[in-house]
C-alpha cells in the first residue's frame, strides 16, 4: 500500500476513487497518509460519498426531428473510453450556458442521458461521485436547436450530434439504416477523438482504427458534404509530466511526431476535400483525480463550440461563404480580388496618376531567424540564472514543437534550420559554464549544495545533444566530472567516520592518498575534513572496537552478578562461574585479536585518541 501512496504523489490518477474509498472504509491504511497526498477536505468528502454513483442511462431509440435537412451533423468518432462522451457532455453544457432558446428534440431516454451529462459539467466544484455508463449502442444521437446573438442580430442553428463507437464495426450499418445518414446532403463536421492517456502500444492501435475510419468515410462518400475534419487530442489534463502551459505543443507533437501516419491521413483527406488543415486540437473537460472524480472546466468546450462548430454550421449561402467554411482562404481571397479588380478598373487610371512612395519590401517570417534572435535575447543577454534556465526550457519546447510539424508530404518545414538546436545548446552551454565559473569563485562551496544539483542536471541534459561545439562540450564534461569526484570525496569523508573493520580503514587510507591532490582550495570545510579523513578512520574504528568491548564486558558482569547474588551450593556456583568465564573468553578472542591488530598498526603519532580508545578496549576484556 505504501507503494500506492508513493505513486499517487506523482500520478493523482494511479488509483480509482473506489479503491481509495474502500481502503478508507476498511481502515487498511491511515487516513492521514491519503490526506497528505490528496488533502484533508478531499478525503473527508470522498469518504462521505461512499456507495453513491452517477448513472448515464442508455438510449433506446434514435429520433429524427422535423426539418432535419437543415441540421448540421457533428460526428464524434472514437473508440471506447476515448473521451468522446465527455466531449459531447461538455459541449452540451457549453451550449446551454452560451446560447439562447435552446430546444432539444429527442426521446425521453436521450433527454435523461443528456441531462445527466449536462448536470455533471454545470458544476464548478469537484464531483465526488463516480460515473458509470450503461451505453450498449454503437451510435447515439442528440438533436438541438438554439440561437446565438451577435452584433448583427440573432442567428438560429440546428445540430445533430452523433457519437460513434469505432470499436464496433456494426456502427456503419447503424449509420446507414438511421435515415441513410451517410448519403444525406447535410453539412458534416467530423471530430476524431484520440486518447492521449493510453500506453504507447495502445495509442498505436488507436491510430490504426482512426485511419481505418477515415478510409471508410472516404469510400462511402461522406466527405463530399463535409465542411470540417479535426483531430481532438483528449484527456490532456492527464499529461501530468508536461507543464500546463506547454500541453498545446505536447498534444500536437504527440500526433505529428508520434503518430505521423494517422496525421498524414487526416492532412491528405483535408487537402483533397479542401476542408481545413489538420493541426491537432488539445481537449480537456477539466481536472480529473482518481480516474473518475472530475472538476469541470468548459474553457476548451466553449472554444470548440465557437470554432469550428458554429463557424462551419448551416448550409452555405454563397460561393464565398462556402470557401471560407471549407477553410480555403486563399481561393476566397483570389476570387474576391478578381471581382474587386473588375469593379475598380474605372478608377485605376486615376490612381495611376497619383504619385506614391515606393512599396516597403515585404519581410517573410522565418522561424530560424526569429529563433536565433530569441536565443540571443533570452540566453546570451540574460544574467539571472533562474530566468536563464526557464528561458532555455521555453525555447527548447518551442523548437521541439516547430520541428514536429511537417508539410503534406511529411517533410520538415523548410524554415527550421538544423543549426537551431546547436545554436541554442551552445548558447546555454556557454552561460552554464559562466555559472560554473561564478560557483568556483566562492570561498566555501559546501554552503551551495542546492545549486550543485541544478548545475549537474543541466550539464547532463546538454551533454546528450550531438550538435555542440567541441570546446563547450569539453568544459561541461570537466565541470560535471569535477562535481562527481566531489561527491566521491564526500562519501569518503562520511565513511572515515563510520569504519567497522580494518578493511574499511585501509580503503579510506588508500582513497585518501588518491584524493588528497584534488584542488579543494575553494572549499575550506571539505578540504579540512579530507585532510583529517585518515585520522578519523583510525578513531572511528578504535571507538567501534571500544564500544564492542564495553558491550561484552557489560554482558559478562551482568550474568556474573546474577549468579553470585543467589544462594547456591559453592561447588555449583564455582562451576557456573567457570563456564561463564570460559564462554566469555571464547567469545572475546576474535575481538581481542582485532584490537591487537589495530594497536600494531596505529601508533600514538597517527592518532593519540585512537590509541587511547584501543587501550581502554583491551583493558575492558582482559582479566
Amino acid at each position: 500500500m505504501q507503494d500506492n501512496i508513493r505513486h499517487l504523489i506523482s500520478n493523482p490518477n494511479y488509483l480509482t476513487s473506489k479503491q481509495v474509498r474502500d481502503t478508507l472504509v476498511a481502515k487498511r491504511f491511515t487516513t492521514k497518509s491519503f490526506e497528505q497526498v490528496l488533502g484533508a477536505e478531499f478525503v473527508s468528502n470522498l469518504r462521505e460519498s461512499s456507495g453513491v454513483e452517477i448513472v448515464l442511462s442508455d438510449i433506446t431509440e434514435l429520433q429524427l426531428p422535423d426539418g432535419y435537412a437543415e441540421y448540421t451533423q457533428v460526428y464524434v468518432w472514437g473508440q471506447e473510453k476515448s473521451g468522446k462522451t465527455w466531449v459531447l457532455g461538455s459541449l452540451f453544457a457549453a451550449i446551454e450556458s452560451e446560447c439562447h432558446n435552446v430546444v432539444w428534440r429527442d426521446y425521453y431516454t436521450t433527454d435523461n442521458r443528456r441531462e445527466s451529462l449536462v448536470n455533471i459539467f454545470k458544476g464548478t466544484e469537484r464531483a465526488f461521485y463516480p460515473i458509470s455508463d450503461r451505453n450498449t449502442h454503437d451510435v447515439q444521437t442528440y438533436n438541438v436547436e438554439f440561437t446565438v446573438k451577435g452584433t448583427l442580430g440573432s442567428k438560429k442553428y440546428c445540430f445533430t450530434f452523433i457519437e460513434v463507437n469505432i470499436d464496433n464495426d456494426r456502427c456503419w450499418d447503424t449509420l446507414e439504416v438511421y435515415c441513410d445518414l451517410l448519403k444525406s446532403q447535410n453539412n458534416k463536421i467530423h471530430l476524431l477523438c484520440f486518447d492521449s492517456s493510453l500506453t504507447k502500444n495502445e495509442q498505436q492501435q488507436q491510430a490504426k482504427k482512426l485511419s481505418k475510419v477515415l478510409r471508410k468515410m472516404n469510400d462511402k462518400g461522406m466527405f463530399a458534404t463535409s465542411v470540417g475534419l479535426y483531430l481532438l487530442v483528449t484527456k490532456t489534463d492527464l499529461m501530468i509530466r508536461v507543464p500546463e502551459q506547454h500541453r498545446m505543443e505536447a498534444a500536437q507533437t504527440l500526433i505529428t511526431a508520434g503518430h505521423r501516419k494517422l496525421w498524414l491521413d487526416v492532412v491528405n483527406m483535408c487537402y483533397k476535400m479542401n476542408i481545413y488543415d489538420a493541426t491537432p486540437i488539445p481537449f480537456t473537460v477539466g481536472d480529473t483525480v482518481l480516474k473518475d472524480l472530475l472538476k469541470p472546466d468548459l474553457t476548451r468546450a466553449k472554444a470548440l463550440l465557437h470554432y469550428p462548430i458554429l463557424l462551419k454550421a448551416q448550409p452555405c449561402l454563397n460561393f464565398f461563404e462556402r470557401m471560407l467554411r471549407k477553410g480555403n482562404l486563399a481561393i476566397t481571397i483570389a476570387v474576391s480580388i478578381v471581382v474587386l479588380a473588375a469593379m475598380g478598373y474605372g478608377v485605376y487610371a486615376l490612381l495611376e496618376q497619383i504619385p506614391t512612395p515606393p512599396d516597403r519590401e515585404i519581410r517573410t517570417y522565418n522561424f530560424s531567424n526569429d529563433f536565433s534572435s530569441q536565443v540571443s535575447k533570452r540566453i546570451y543577454q540574460e544574467s539571472n540564472y533562474s530566468r536563464l534556465v526557464e528561458n532555455y526550457k521555453d525555447l527548447n519546447w518551442l523548437l521541439l514543437a516547430e520541428q514536429s510539424i511537417a508539410d503534406i508530404d511529411g517533410k520538415a518545414l523548410p524554415d527550421v534550420d538544423d543549426n537551431c538546436r546547436k545554436f541554442l545548446d551552445n548558447a546555454f552551454g556557454e552561460k552554464l559554464n559562466d555559472e560554473y565559473g561564478r560557483f568556483f569563485a566562492k570561498s566555501n562551496w559546501s554552503s551551495q549544495d542546492g545549486k550543485i544539483g541544478s548545475l549537474k542536471l543541466y550539464s547532463g541534459l546538454l551533454l546528450k545533444q550531438n550538435k555542440m561545439e567541441y570546446e563547450v562540450r569539453e568544459k561541461l564534461y570537466r565541470n560535471k566530472d569535477y562535481f562527481n569526484e566531489r561527491s566521491e570525496v564526500k562519501s569518503l569523508i562520511w565513511k572515515s567516520k563510520h569504519c567497522t573493520s580494518w578493511s574499511d580503514v585501509e580503503e579510506v587510507c588508500d582513497d585518501y592518498s588518491s584524493y588528497i591532490k584534488y584542488p579543494f582550495s575553494n572549499d575550506e570545510g571539505l578540504l579540512s575534513d579530507l585532510r583529517a579523513a585518515k585520522k578519523h578512520a583510525y578513531e572511528s574504528y578504535a571507538q567501534y572496537l571500544k564500544e564492542e568491548a564495553i558491550r561484552e564486558n557489560y554482558n559478562y558482569e551482568t550474568q556474573k552478578n546474577r549468579l553470585t547474588s543467589g544462594i547456591l551450593d559453592p561447588l555449583i556456583n564455582y562451576s557456573k562461574l567457570k563456564d561463564l568465564r570460559d564462554n566469555y573468553l571464547d567469545r572475546t578472542n576474535s575481538l581481542k585479536r582485532r584490537i591487537e591488530e589495530a594497536m600494531s598498526k596505529i601508533s600514538y603519532e597517527d592518532s593519540n585518541e585512537a590509541r587511547k580508545s584501543l587501550d581502554e578496549a583491551i583493558e575492558k576484556i582482559s582479566f
